[in-house]
């Protein structure tokens, strides 16, 4: 007879932290967090109890008690099935939170507050495609994400190739502009207090003047707000965008905004709802469907619609290591 525990989650697995107080006595009353080894495999030893199991799977750790007292055996069997039953009902909860890395990802516009580990790397790539009664555009969107530290990271975002056809006019094509985006988290995530990160965007002028490059640096400050509350993970931006002008002048500013909210529907399913306000000051709503298809690669469509009755679709996959 065996009296075990339920691991909740794959990435951020509870393991019973066992004392044996004789023979016969285990404590399964008391959890610690456990990360799995490099190999994949948990091990946990503590007073001749050792529990290994799989991190993909859901594993039970299972403590031998004698079979001389029928009772104890009833009264642990009782606990750990409680025990079961409430991590059961928890279990969706910390899957939501905790099984997918923290990645770029270009399904969307707003910054989330919900940054990688120190040493996380992610990459994005996109391709999108815009259509109004003015022409049609496009191009690459792509994005490098590193963790710094648990607080910090830096998101670079290259854009290597973008198009534009008025409608009646020649198509222009060529390389876009580089953006470099440094950001640090001053305020972690509490009960009652979102997150906040503060982040400077540069724009770099790479970019063909034929293909839209201003040919100057621009800049944007802004903050990051991050949240969770009832299974949905909320984010939103507030910044402004800051433009080098051509010849002499003042500089142009335009203050830039964006509310984002994203919820798992299904399992590996999450859907994404957005509101904001671009450099140019052009507000936009998108809505977007993103699966993930392991722990580190997921892929999504995003469908937009601007004031300016323009129709954008987006197409990519996200990797994260």
């Amino acid at each position: 007879m065996a009296t075990c525990a339920f691991e909740p989650s794959q990435n951020r697995p509870f393991w019973p932290k066992a004392v044996a107080k004789g023979p016969d006595y285990v404590d399964n009353n008391a959890y610690r967090r456990h990360v799995p080894g490099k190999d994949g495999i948990v091990r946990q030893g503590d007073g001749g109890f050792e529990a290994r199991g799989k991190f993909s799977d859901y594993a039970l750790a299972c403590q031998k008690n004698t079979s001389n007292d029928a009772m104890n055996m009833f009264v642990n069997l009782s606990k750990n099935l409680k025990l079961i039953g409430l991590l059961s009902l928890c279990a969706p909860i910390f899957s939501f939170a905790y099984t997918t890395l923290a990645i770029a990802d270009t399904a969307i516009e707003t910054e989330t507050a919900q940054i990688g580990k120190n040493g996380e790397i992610g990459i994005s790539q996109s391709y999108e495609y815009a259509h109004s009664k003015d022409g049609s555009s496009g191009g690459t969107l792509t994005q490098f994400e590193y963790g710094l530290s648990d607080r910090a990271e830096i998101l670079i975002e290259p854009f290597f190739y973008t198009w534009d056809q008025p409608k009646g006019e020649p198509k222009v094509e060529g390389l876009g502009d580089l953006e470099i985006t440094p950001s640090y988290m001053f305020f972690r995530e509490t009960t009652w207090a979102p997150a906040i990160l503060a982040a400077v965007k540069f724009k770099v002028p790479t970019g063909s003047k034929k293909a839209g490059s201003s040919g100057k640096f621009d800049y944007m400050p802004y903050l990051i707000f991050g949240k969770h509350i009832s299974g949905w993970t909320l984010n939103a931006n507030l910044g402004l965008n800051i433009t080098t002008p051509e010849s002499g002048g003042t500089y142009g500013k335009t203050g830039t905004w964006s509310l984002e909210a994203e919820r798992e529907i299904a399992p590996k399913t999450t859907i994404f709802l957005e509101g904001f306000s671009t450099e140019e000051g052009v507000k936009t709503a998108s809505t977007a469907l993103e699966y993930q298809w392991t722990d580190h690669f997921n892929s999504f469509a995003t469908v937009s619609y601007t004031e300016k009755r323009e129709g954008i679709l987006r197409l990519g996959i996200n990797l994260g290591y």
